[in-house]
């Protein structure tokens, strides 16, 4: 009879962990670029959608109050900060952060008395504190909505990601908006 002495062993032996540890090392080094592409490309998709929520906003705005509505772009090249605003009656200027002085991007809330003061002032303005990555260029400073026509100021917004990923908002002269890839790497926009 021969007696063989078997030991039952739990957990894992060394060479077991570093094999795991060395697959896992290669899988994440694979797929960390992929990741780096797919936020980058979100960030850029979420910041555009944004500029085109508030020229969408504007548009409605304009026809609704039938009174022109402004919306106005202004970026520092040296220091990569960005900011956009509406305003109705006449432009505005989106650095600005206080809705009580004149040149602020505000909306008035009509509330049916008959005086307008600070408190009915909304502060309708965007900076890029939320994208920092992302870069903003506008072929006009500002956009014109007109209520009687429901046209507007024709131009381009560009927003480019870290990763140099582009998309544009387009407005176009009888005030439809649209969306779209200048290069096509963003398969979920149609080609510019």
């Amino acid at each position: 009879m021969s007696y063989t002495n078997q030991k039952k062993s739990s957990g894992f032996s060394l060479i077991e962990l570093l094999i795991t540890l060395g697959i896992l090392v290669i899988t994440l080094t694979i797929a960390l670029p992929g990741f780096r592409e797919f936020f980058d490309r979100e960030r850029l998709i979420n910041a555009t959608e944004e500029v085109y929520g508030m020229l969408q906003k504007a548009r409605m705005e304009s026809m609704s109050r039938s009174d022109e509505i402004y919306v106005n772009f202004a970026s520092d090249t040296g220091t990569g900060a960005w900011s956009y605003g509406l305003r109705e009656g006449t432009p505005c200027n989106p650095s600005i952060e206080d809705p009580a002085l004149a040149s602020a991007c505000v909306i008035t809330i009509v509330n049916g008395d008959a005086t307008v003061n600070v408190n009915d002032k909304v502060m309708m303005r965007q900076t890029n504190e939320p994208h920092p990555d992302i870069t903003l260029s506008s072929t006009i400073p500002n956009f014109e909505f007109d209520p009687i026509r429901g046209t507007a100021t024709a131009g381009e917004i560009t927003l480019t990601s870290a990763l140099d990923k582009k998309l544009q908002v387009k407005v176009m002269p009888l005030g439809n908006i649209s969306v779209c890839s200048p290069d096509g790497q963003i398969p979920s926009y149609r080609d510019c």
